[in-house]
């Protein structure tokens, strides 16, 4: 997902928060994909912090609780969870699945914005064809 934060802030007057958005969007292709495979999941977020999570977790509540112009409540219900990792020694075995992560994400920020081709980027843009509603470019 690439939202253009400049490009948003010209269109909308009153932009919704960013990372706010990501989360909404990241969710409903998540919930469209396990639905249509019939699985369920928990999702594991790097914490950003106390007042920063709490916002992420009212999100997702809101999202399971009313769904949003596009995708019911229902469809939600394939996320069993949301939990926040902090960035803790401790935590080594979930810190490389978000560290894996934040590369293809990076990856695919630098791609977007710049036209990088930072770390295989074709490598990864395999999964994105085979789906190509996992994507989402905006505004």
């Amino acid at each position: 997902m690439h939202i253009d934060k400049k490009k948003l802030t010209q269109q909308y007057k009153n932009p919704h928060d960013v990372y706010d958005l990501a989360m909404t969007f990241l969710l409903e292709r998540i919930t469209l994909f396990l639905n249509r495979n019939n699985k369920r999941a928990v999702i594991l977020i790097e914490s950003r912090g106390k007042k920063e999570d709490k916002v992420t977790l009212n999100t997702v509540k809101k999202l399971k609780i009313n769904g949003n112009n596009f995708i019911s409540s229902e469809t939600f219900d394939v996320v069993e969870g949301i939990y926040f990792d902090k960035k803790e020694p401790r935590a080594e075995r979930s810190r490389s699945r978000l560290e894996i992560s934040d590369v293809i994400c990076y990856s695919l920020h630098r791609y977007y914005t710049v036209g990088d081709n930072l770390i295989r980027y074709n490598q990864v843009r395999i999964k994105q064809l085979k789906n190509k509603s996992s994507f989402k470019k905006f505004p």
